[in-house]
């Protein structure tokens, strides 16, 4: 009956705005998303990811977080 949980960190520093292309090393918040809840050999793993969210710099762009 037991399970396991899996937890995977994004390690970016840094990352382009999808929408004016400005490159930003500015973390807004981390955000945990749980994926999936996987079975495996009978067993129940959970998947964790946490990501970042990057804040955009660019003060002519719409898109604050990314």
């Amino acid at each position: 009956m037991g399970g396991r949980r899996v937890i995977a960190a994004a390690n970016s520093s840094e990352a382009a705005c999808p929408d004016c292309g400005v490159i930003s090393a500015r973390v807004h918040q981390r955000t945990r998303q749980r994926v999936k809840d996987l079975g495996v050999g009978g067993k129940n793993i959970e998947l964790i990811v946490i990501k970042p969210r990057f804040l955009c710099t660019e003060v002519a762009c719409a898109r604050r977080t990314f």
